[in-house]
């Protein structure tokens, strides 16, 4: 059985690897796919050099982790996360779900657990 550090963990650690995201690689690649609805992005795309792809996609990349780190504010402010069916423990490492998630991120290891609950 999962314990609640372990099931907090396999959860901002899932987090961190579908941080990167498609639209980046779209972006910095051949574009989105062929389809009338992306037509006006692969449009724009055209018209950027290299540099500025990169530079979108990045930005694009930070809209997305914004997105993740702002969904893990509201979690922790309802104390809702839950991760195969185990209640995730709050702030077990003395921090938020949203501040492990960018530690994550950043690739720094796990912390040792505290008991502050």
């Amino acid at each position: 059985m999962t314990t609640p550090i372990e099931a907090y963990k396999q959860f901002i650690d899932k987090l961190v690897a579908i941080h990167p995201g498609v639209l980046p690689r779209w972006i910095r690649g051949d574009g989105f796919p062929r389809t009338r609805e992306n037509a006006a992005f692969n449009e724009l795309l055209q018209t950027l050099s290299a540099p500025q792809r990169e530079v979108l996609a990045t930005m694009v990349q930070e809209a997305r982790a914004e997105g993740i780190h702002d969904t893990l504010v509201v979690l922790d402010a309802y104390r809702l996360a839950t991760h195969d069916g185990v209640a995730l423990p709050v702030t077990p490492f003395m921090e938020s779900l949203h501040y492990d998630f960018v530690s994550r991120r950043e690739g720094d290891d796990w912390p040792e657990a505290v008991e502050n609950e």
